[in-house]
């Protein structure tokens, strides 16, 4: 019974994992800018997307110069939303 147990709490717990394993951190290709701004709003969209916990490990990322250009403005919004949505329900639940 303790091994079934132990299975299936290890079943679960990876399980719970996946959605937020899944994400893929590489930016598309392109222009050093585009991936930049991909990789920065990325990791934004985890880091205020996250609970207590992970926020130990995470940080807000934007490059305060680039935001004045309109690429890195746009990518890095939309890896955010991306990023954010993906680990929604994921990350942010209590440990």
């Amino acid at each position: 019974m303790k091994q079934f147990f132990l299975s299936f709490l290890l079943i679960t717990s990876l399980t719970g994992c996946y959605h937020a394993a899944s994400l893929s951190m590489t930016p598309p290709d392109g222009p050093e800018i585009y991936q930049k701004a991909w990789t920065d709003g990325c990791k934004t969209g985890i880091a205020s997307n996250t609970n207590d916990f992970y926020k130990l490990f995470t940080k807000i990322q934007q490059d305060p110069a680039l935001m004045k250009e309109e690429i890195y403005r746009r990518v890095w919004q939309d890896a955010y939303n991306y990023c954010w949505f993906h680990t929604s329900g994921d990350l942010s639940q209590p440990i």
